[in-house]
């Protein structure tokens, strides 16, 4: 069976992480399953009914905006962008009578600090930064969008490092992430032109006091034009990191109300109409020209590309953690041994594809019943030593396990969920294995537009996944899952990947360029445009990367 086999040599690379996901449960279930003696089922119908016990607290939250087109923005009276339409569906979906009139538009400066400082403040959208990690609690992403320097047409630039921008004057607004961004890459605060709003920044690019503006793309080119000059007059000089948007409230706030929100957006993202979109890509398509989200030949279409692939991944994961918990709630009406026991086994399995395996374990860490497609059972064998099982067995708290090869011959990931009697008793606890390639396979393809069973790609496009110990769990090119990024023969000749690959695991989100093959098989070097961001699930992360070969 798969548990008896497991991937040694891990590197300890723990990372913060970015997304949570799930529906309801989570720790928080295993919290209710203690201290309480009844049972909550857990279902997507279920978020509205937890966020009706937290109306008051979601009703007195100060919602702050700022000027930020396609994300927020002010126009002819009304606040409209990406972040405003979804966060009007969050409270539709938390049942929560609140509109758009609700959120308050101000400086940027003005808002960042007053979420800062008071509880029960949000603020949207903020872009992730390890630098602001700590300061806020984070729901998201909403979107992505790249930190530029905007410049006159007519100016020269040769900025072939980080280093270079030392030499040009440069504007930027303060607490902004493009700020922080130059900071980052050693620009000296007082070599900045720092301004609280883009008013007198955009008119010191018209009249060239400055030489650019550190600002996301779209937002800053948006917002020249609207100041009356001409966005056609201005070009990217340099692109300074991709990121991810999202809502950042105040750290006051109280968990269950930002899982709620989580999960309400999770839901959106993943929950699909009977022509199979979304309304997450409905208010994408609504804000971005459709056909800059889907073309394949635009370079800046790959943030999208990737943002739909993180939606559908997270809400897989959240859809099967949601499928895991409720089968601890059962289990812990039948205990988990015995033929009802089974039955839940054997029903998880036949509900969802991407599972292979399910099996209850003993408070000592032993398999006592366990339900398999196609591989043995090793039902009494002893799994504590297995990293999600000693977490369960001492937590008692839900683990999402590291990639490992099973002895089936495939990399798989552990889901595991502590089990309580209706006294509150530890049990033991439920353990599933999920073939990551299958599952990631169903959401790429449609993407990246490649067989699934030939792996064959009619486009210059190519997808892999990276935990943060170095394991490439998923690629297009079947020959590299399960190679160490950092150790693997295959990968050393080419030291930009390894840098690449070292800021993928640093930074929950980027954009970057490498040098490699074309696949394992086609040995032609060519260098590739990379994009990456983040999907997690109890603590555990997975990089979700997209590459383009540049022309």
């Amino acid at each position: 069976m798969g548990y008896l086999k497991v991937r040694k040599n891990y590197k300890n690379n723990d990372n913060s992480f970015i997304i949570s996901g799930g529906r309801i449960i989570r720790r928080f279930a295993v919290l209710i399953f203690v201290v309480a003696l009844f049972f909550v089922t857990v279902s997507t119908t279920t978020i509205s009914c937890l966020a009706s016990n937290q109306t008051v607290s979601t009703m007195d939250l100060t919602y702050l905006t700022e000027q930020y087109p396609p994300y927020n923005f002010q126009e002819d009276g009304r606040l409209q962008g990406i972040s405003v339409d979804l966060l009007e569906k969050m409270w539709e979906r938390l049942g929560v009578n609140l509109n758009r009139s609700t959120v308050k538009l101000l400086p940027w400066t003005e808002g960042y600090e007053k979420t800062l400082k008071e509880n029960n403040t949000v603020l949207f959208t903020a872009f992730r930064l390890p630098e602001r990690e700590k300061l806020f609690k984070w729901v998201g992403p909403v979107a992505s969008g790249r930190d530029v320097l905007l410049a006159k047409n007519d100016k020269n630039f040769s900025i072939m490092a980080p280093g270079d921008l030392k030499q040009y004057k440069i504007a930027a607004i303060k607490d902004d992430v493009a700020t922080q961004r130059l900071l980052n890459y050693g620009v000296e605060k007082d070599d900045l032109i720092i301004e609280t709003s883009s008013k007198p920044i955009i008119e010191m690019l018209e009249n060239g006091t400055i030489d650019a503006w550190a600002y996301n793309e779209l937002a800053g080119l948006w917002l020249i034009q609207q100041s009356g000059a001409n966005a056609s007059d201005y070009k990217v000089a340099y692109v300074l990191a991709q990121g991810d948007g999202y809502y950042a409230f105040n750290k006051g706030t109280p968990d269950s109300l930002m899982q709620s929100f989580q999960q309400a957006l999770d839901y959106i993202k993943s929950n699909k109409d009977k022509e199979g979109i979304t309304d997450y890509q409905k208010i994408l398509y609504k804000y971005v020209p459709h056909g800059s989200l889907v073309a394949a030949e635009s370079e800046t279409n790959i943030p999208f590309m990737l943002l739909q692939i993180q939606a559908d991944v997270q809400g897989n994961l959240t859809d099967l953690d949601s499928d895991v918990a409720n089968a601890a709630q059962k289990l812990s009406a039948t205990g988990i041994d015995g033929a009802a026991a089974r039955g839940v086994l054997r029903k998880l399995l036949e509900t969802n594809s991407n599972l292979v395996e399910a099996a209850t374990v003993s408070k000592d860490g032993k398999i006592i019943l366990a339900e398999c497609k196609g591989c043995a059972g090793g039902e009494g064998a002893d799994i504590s030593h297995q990293e999600h099982i000693a977490h369960i067995l001492k937590n008692k708290t839900p683990a999402f396990s590291k990639n490992f090869m099973l002895v089936e011959g495939y990399n798989g990931t552990a889901l595991a969920y502590p089990v309580f009697s209706p006294q509150g008793e530890f049990l033991g606890g439920i353990s599933t294995i999920i073939e990551p390639d299958k599952l990631l396979n169903a959401m790429v393809a449609p993407q990246l537009h490649f067989n699934i069973s030939t792996r064959s790609n009619i486009t210059d496009y190519s997808f892999w996944m990276l935990t943060p110990d170095g394991l490439v769990a998923y690629d297009r090119d079947e020959s590299q899952i399960g190679k160490d990024l950092f150790e693997d023969p295959l990968y050393r000749p080419f030291p930009s990947l390894l840098e690449l690959g070292k800021r993928i695991i640093a930074e929950r989100s980027g954009h970057g360029n490498y040098s490699f093959q074309v696949t394992e098989a086609n040995k032609k070097v060519v260098t590739k445009d990379t994009y990456w961001t983040t999907v997690e699930l109890h603590g555990r992360e997975w990089r979700l990367v997209v590459t383009k070969i540049m022309e």
